[in-house]
């Protein structure tokens, strides 16, 4: 055995909390379809090439990461006395206060399983929002959560610092057009993750935020009085509008918005309905990567944008998976098409289930 293995095999001493690596365990204490399962070191055996230890698996209730990360209620029992034979290789340290911490380069211990907790924590208060560092960690809470956003909580994060308030996508896009301004230099965000994790509604949240920047900055720079009459979400009319609507409305005293708003507003829709589809996991999932680029005056105002698409599905258009749609937009002609417009396109008394490419995967 090397000096590094045992090193390492004296951090897993009797009586020590673990979380064991889930596929290494016995198919009998595998509870759930998970990577790590908690567990107790019960005794080692430093007699193999890496060494091993026994631990005393520990399944517990609603504090397991089986029940945080769990798509349905489910009971889990205590279990007793399940003991297993692992590889040190298999097994990471951990305490016995679970770690909440804003940012995870404050947690006590940083490893894959103590980072999963303290996401999973978060994720069942509401506190989808986590930071590594710079890095912003969204987890997706597949419901609404009405009080992270809207005018009122972008409010909070004008002109802050990145830390000073609770994680937010909010405190990055203020971070990137602070530096813009600051720097004088372009600025990037990144906005990756698997389907289904919330990417498209980020970026409309960047957008959005960068909008009512747009709608505050000249009038603060040129020390102008701006009417608050959109700032509650609502028009000249009374009528609703989103805080990105009601950003681009509160910019100033004109009568007439620019142009490059009113594209800047009106794009997503459109991507949307040429180039999403439902699939198995997503119901508006976006089957193209998206360049957005924001052209920014010295005052912080928004000049010109840019959009560049790469990388269609066009496989999608031709062939359809079970359980899954080809692009919105093919049934939003066939659902939506006025008179005039079906017989523009020749599809008069025609639905979606007239067509084989659209009624495969029979949706």
């Amino acid at each position: 055995m090397s000096s590094q293995d045992e090193e390492t095999l004296q951090q897993f001493s009797a009586g020590s909390l673990i979380w064991v690596m889930t596929k290494q365990l016995p198919e009998k204490v595998q509870v759930e379809d998970l990577p790590w399962t908690k567990a107790k070191v019960l005794r080692q055996f430093p007699d193999g090439d890496s060494g091993e230890v026994e631990v005393e698996v520990v399944l517990e209730s609603m504090t397991d990461l089986s029940a945080i990360f769990a798509f349905e209620e489910t009971e889990v029992g205590t279990t007793q006395n399940v003991k297993a034979r692992v590889g040190i290789s298999s097994c990471r340290t951990r305490t016995e206060d679970d770690s909440i911490v804003e940012d995870l380069v404050n947690s006590d211990i940083l490893h894959e399983p103590a980072v999963l907790k303290t996401l999973g924590l978060r994720y069942m208060v509401d506190d989808i929002y986590t930071y590594s560092g710079q890095i912003l960690i969204a987890v997706n809470p597949f419901k609404p959560l009405k009080h992270l956003y809207g005018p009122s909580r972008m409010t909070s994060y004008y002109n802050s610092f990145l830390g000073t308030e609770s994680p937010h996508v909010y405190a990055i896009a203020e971070q990137s057009y602070k530096s813009m301004l600051m720097d004088e230099e372009s600025q990037s965000i990144l906005i990756s993750g698997e389907s289904g994790a919330g990417k498209t509604e980020t970026a409309k949240l960047v957008m959005q935020y960068l909008a009512m920047r747009h709608g505050q900055a000249l009038p603060q720079r040129a020390n102008e009085s701006s009417s608050p009459a959109s700032t509650n979400g609502f028009d000249r009319n009374g009528q609703s509008v989103s805080p990105f609507t009601a950003g681009l409305m509160n910019s100033s005293k004109r009568k007439e918005s620019s142009p490059v708003e009113n594209q800047v507003l009106q794009s997503n829709p459109l991507l949307e309905a040429f180039g999403n589809a439902k699939t198995v996991r997503n119901a508006n999932s976006s089957r193209f990567g998206k360049y957005v680029d924001l052209k920014f005056n010295s005052m912080g105002k928004i000049q010109t944008a840019f959009i560049q698409t790469y990388l269609l599905e066009r496989s999608r258009v031709v062939q359809v998976s079970p359980m899954e749609r080809s692009y919105h937009i093919f049934y939003q002609i066939c659902k939506g098409s006025s008179e005039a417009q079906k017989e523009m396109f020749h599809l008069q008394n025609l639905s979606v289930s007239d067509f084989a490419y659209l009624s495969c995967s029979n949706l």
